[in-house]
């Protein structure tokens, strides 16, 4: 069964994630729930095209003021899958202290909390690194004994803004693909044998690019087009 996930009324799909809590990383932004950082109405729309926005703009959750705003939806028991091929094309930011990510968490932590249920990250890139992306799955016991396989991926071969991405995932693993060429491959069932959901995000600062942006950075947008899931059933 086909799912187009950026067709119609988003809202049937995805939801807002509203925190201020850094994901975990120490990330500087604020996810917030307004159509200025992640417009899933789709007559507002430009050119077809989902945009998460960062922006050098303070927000405030009771108190809590954060130097950014940015977008966060996910599919959450709007729709969870196992197994399948979901695909897309997106034009990554390259600036200084973002983190633009597509990946997955367990909608129903079977196994227990992070990262014993599992992480998949599709897509993750960060800083102004050229035509770089990486992908990873997380999991183990407890956070203390956390482990992660991963890989980094250099795509210089191939030009232009918009690139495609593919994550195929099966009973015995993952297979991720650039432009339908192979880039990853993990064997591994549990813990990733239960319903898995989307979220797309664009971070600021945190851990893993490891600093802010530039002072004179304002804003920047994480481009998705034509995302669409593959199932069995």
């Amino acid at each position: 069964m086909k799912t187009e996930l950026l067709k119609g009324n988003l809202l049937d799909h995805w939801e807002y994630e509203v925190n201020d809590f850094g994901g975990g990383n120490q990330e500087r932004q604020m996810y917030v729930d307004s159509p200025e950082f992640a417009d899933m109405d789709y007559s507002h729309w430009r050119d077809g095209e989902l945009r998460i926005t960062a922006k050098r703009k303070e927000a405030n959750i009771c108190g809590h003021v954060m130097p950014y705003s940015s977008g966060r939806i996910r599919t959450k028991r709007r729709f969870d899958f196992r197994y399948g091929e979901l695909s897309f094309w997106a034009a990554i930011p390259r600036q200084q202290g973002l983190w633009p990510a597509v990946w997955m968490l367990p909608t129903d932590n079977a196994y227990g909390p992070w990262p014993a249920s599992g992480e998949i990250d599709i897509l993750e890139a960060k800083n102004d690194e050229h035509r770089t992306v990486y992908h990873a799955v997380h999991y183990g016991p407890s956070f203390e004994k956390r482990q992660m396989k991963s890989k980094q991926v250099f795509y210089g071969d191939f030009p232009g803004l918009w690139q495609q991405f593919t994550f195929q995932w099966d009973a015995t693993g993952f297979g991720w693909f650039i432009n339908t060429v192979p880039t990853f491959e993990v064997s591994m069932a549990k813990p990733f044998d239960q319903r898995f959901h989307l979220i797309i995000n664009l971070a600021v600062g945190g851990q893993f690019p490891g600093m802010e942006p530039k002072p004179d950075w304002q804003q920047s947008d994480f481009r998705i087009r034509d995302l669409v899931v593959e199932t069995a059933v």
